[in-house]
């Protein structure tokens, strides 16, 4: 029975199926007619305004065609003979009218006569210059002045354009000779009298685009359309009907553009091979062509075209209208059609579908939103919600003797990484991170990321401390090996706290609590490590509150020092500079040094205050100073990232009366890797001060070598480290490599950590200018400088 009513089941599915696919083919054959319809309707509204365009061409072309026809039919130019230099005077100013009303419309460059035997090639025996138009008129100030009456090549008539380039001008003139050369010998071929066109307009042919010798615009604009154009000329008839020459204007390409009143339209001469607008890629006609209702072949491009200018005896004129499938998609009409037969459509496959889709669909989003609710999204682990059930769980098991290990795990230099590279890099490292992590322990152990760059490892079944420190090693060992960000190397590292689950009185949130005092062992130790919880802890952690408490009043409550640490000339033995280095005296906790707080500052992000605070007590004791050494402060990349970081230097120099050459700021690779654009503007904005900028623990971070060219430096510092190995040959030419760089982009170089004669005496030899270290001073408050002179090193 119940086979039987799945049967029937399934038949009323396949049955709805079919009349929906049915009725979905019934509204798409109706919608295909009438799309088809829709584009026949569109090409004809094309045509009629293809057409209402062509008449308006037609109109301006005719225009100059009987301009340049009235011309030849003048009287005065009629009776005119060979190297006549006048025209009779109603000539002259007939022509001149015609002239400037043509040009007034449509921009010509001039309008020239010329005999029938016309050769520019030839010395005209009169003037002795090469044969020019016999009479020239073009742009006068007034319609009354009299029009030149003869010209040479390259020489402008009265009032007219002169090219400023008279070579190219020459070469375009002669250029627009032969073309009118080439058309005379056409007319006498075809029309050498009046009978051999009698009964039908008088021919004007027209070339091809030319540059012409007219630059008046192309001087200004530089461009070679500005200075393109066609030469139209008319046969002119002598009184006894025969051919005596022909009379000629250039007409400006851009003035035959602007006939068009839209770019979508093309003027085009096929004898001539000249087109106002080339219209690439429209080459189909689109009568037989079948839109898509799904908006397919977008790009496909048609034209449709009409002949227009009919008294060129030659043919070829015609305008084209350019248009794509594009345009008539994006019609209101189409959309209309396509709209309602897709959502037709697609309705009548939903209601059919939904119903085999809805258990699956519900059921599917049951488990994602479970899914999202105990995961991370970005790195797919589960997150702080998981984890929790999972301890407690554990913590339940332990009634049974079964005991876990929890690993809190934090990822070192992640904040470095993330600020200099930016999050999208510090989403690739977390993701590379997690998944060593999985690699590290086995499938039936939980990887939780609870935040930011905080992971917790539950590591179930786990009892002592040699199987978890295993684990925690070999997880150390994976995550600093080199990540690949965008082509670049690199690396972070893990520090690690553990404890056990052993208490079940004890609460999930606890074991955390626990697991994190560990954590903060291993980091205070020096960073990738693990330690495991043991319960004095917590009273480091009391300490790091306590820090946190104090540290944003430190500097208002006067609690911070500064010492200072002297910067040697190693050749002159003179004290060129003097390093402040900040000191907190905590009212508890006493001196403490700043590798211990300044990066809780700039976690807790109270280094703004504590920077300028060090910055204006540096420039008011350097003042004190003798006047030719410096003094150098420390710039955190969290300070230069603040856009009115220079105004605050320009500040203190101004309070302190500190010239800006005596102040130097060091900066590490950190605010350099990021490539912070508000960083970089600061650092040019105080160099271009007289700051001095260095470049502090070259050699250690990523790849410095890239920053001796990109950022102007004043000098390098190299870092003190150098030296904890300089007996080894590789260490010994590393320096040397970084000496002989530096040498040679004029780089000063300071080493750092100088505490012995012997590694003076390698850092002299080696080529260091400057150096550093307990040898030449510890560092000391200001009242305990000794300032009465330099001090001199001896060999």
């Amino acid at each position: 029975m119940q086979l039987k009513s799945v049967k029937r089941l399934a038949f009323g599915y396949l049955l709805a199926t079919a009349a929906a696919m049915f009725g979905a083919g019934l509204i798409y054959g109706s919608a295909k007619t009438q799309t088809n319809a829709l584009w026949r309707n569109h090409i004809m509204n094309l045509d009629k305004s293809l057409q209402a365009e062509a008449r308006q061409v037609d109109q301006s072309m005719r225009s100059i065609y009987e301009s340049m026809r009235t011309i030849s039919f003048l009287p005065a130019v009629k009776s005119v003979e060979r190297n006549e230099t006048t025209l009779r005077s109603d000539g002259n100013e007939t022509i001149q009218q015609i002239y400037n009303s043509l040009n007034a419309n449509i921009a010509l460059s001039e309008i020239h006569i010329y005999p029938l035997d016309f050769n520019p090639e030839r010395l005209d025996y009169m003037t002795g210059k090469p044969e020019a138009p016999q009479f020239r008129f073009d742009h006068f100030k007034d319609g009354s002045e009299a029009p030149a009456e003869q010209s040479t090549i390259g020489e402008a008539a009265v009032g007219g354009p002169l090219a400023d380039n008279k070579k190219s001008s020459r070469e375009n003139e002669a250029d627009e000779f032969q073309q009118v050369v080439g058309q005379i010998k056409w007319f006498k071929e075809r029309y050498s009298n009046v009978d051999s066109f009698r009964g039908k307009n008088v021919p004007i042919v027209v070339s091809e685009e030319i540059t012409t010798a007219d630059n008046s615009e192309y001087n200004q604009t530089k461009k070679e359309s500005d200075r393109a154009g066609v030469v139209f000329s008319v046969p002119i008839y002598g009184l006894g009907g025969n051919l005596k020459g022909v009379v000629s204007t250039i007409v400006r390409s851009n003035s035959l553009r602007a006939l068009q009143s839209d770019s979508v339209y093309s003027l085009t001469s096929f004898f001539g091979g000249y087109s106002t607008n080339a219209n690439i890629g429209f080459s189909t006609k689109g009568e037989d062509w079948q839109p898509s209702l799904l908006g397919l072949q977008q790009d496909q491009k048609f034209y449709l075209k009409t002949a227009v200018f009919k008294q060129d005896p030659r043919g070829g004129w015609q305008l084209q209208r350019g248009y794509s499938a594009k345009e008539f998609y994006n019609s209101q009409e189409f959309i209309s059609i396509q709209t309602f037969t897709i959502r037709s459509v697609l309705l009548i496959f939903f209601v059919t579908c939904v119903v085999f889709a809805q258990f699956g669909l519900m059921r599917y989003r049951q488990m994602l939103i479970l899914y999202r609710v105990s995961h991370d999204a970005l790195t797919g682990l589960p997150n702080r919600v998981f984890l929790e059930n999972r301890i407690e769980e554990a913590i339940a098991a332990l009634a049974k003797g079964d005991k876990s290990m929890l690993l809190y795990l934090d990822l070192d230099r992640f904040k470095a990484v993330n600020d200099t590279l930016g999050h999208h890099a510090g989403d690739i490292v977390l993701r590379a991170s997690a998944q060593r992590m999985l690699q590290s322990v086995r499938a039936s152990d939980v990887v939780a990321r609870i935040g930011g760059d905080e992971f917790v490892i539950l590591l179930s079944g786990a009892s002592n401390h040699e199987g978890a420190a295993t684990v925690a090693t070999r997880m150390i060992g994976l995550i600093k090996q080199p990540i690949t960000v965008e082509g670049r190397e690199v690396f972070v590292g893990a520090s690690i706290g553990i404890t056990t689950i052993e208490d079940p009185e004890m609460s999930g949130k606890e074991l955390l609590r626990h697991a994190d005092l560990a954590l903060f062992k291993s980091k205070n130790n020096g960073r990738g490590s693990h330690s495991f919880y043991e319960p004095e802890m917590d009273a480091a952690l009391n300490e790091r509150r306590m820090l946190e408490a104090g540290l944003e009043t430190a500097a208002v409550n006067g609690e911070l020092v500064l010492h200072y640490q002297p910067i040697t000339n190693i050749k002159t033995g003179a004290i060129e500079c003097y390093e402040a280095l900040v000191r907190w005296n905590h009212p508890k906790l006493g001196q403490i040094g700043p590798q211990r707080f300044i990066p809780l500052a700039e976690e807790i992000e109270c280094i703004d205050t504590i920077g300028y605070w060090i910055l204006e007590q540096a420039c008011h004791d350097a003042v004190k100073l003798p006047e030719k050494s410096r003094v150098a402060v420390n710039l955190s990349a969290v300070q230069l990232r603040n856009p009115t970081f220079p105004l605050k230097v320009m500040a203190a120099l101004n309070s302190s009366k500190l010239p800006a050459h005596r102040l130097e700021f060091e900066i590490t690779e950190s605010v350099l890797i990021e490539k912070n654009k508000i960083a970089a503007e600061a650092l040019g904005q105080l160099r271009a001060t007289g700051v001095h900028i260095v470049l502090d623990d070259f050699g250690v971070g990523y790849s410095s070598f890239t920053y001796l060219k990109s950022v102007q430096f004043d000098s390098i510092k190299i870092d003190h480290s150098f030296f904890s190995e300089i007996d080894k040959p590789e260490q010994l030419a590393i320096l040397r490599a970084i000496v002989a760089l530096s040498s040679n982009l004029h780089l000063p170089v300071t080493i750092d950590g100088i505490e012995t004669a012997e590694q003076l005496e390698i850092a002299r030899r080696e080529g260091c200018t400057h150096a550093q270290g307990f040898l030449f001073g510890r560092p000391q408050p200001f009242e305990l400088l000794e300032t009465q002179g330099s001090k001199q090193l001896t060999a």
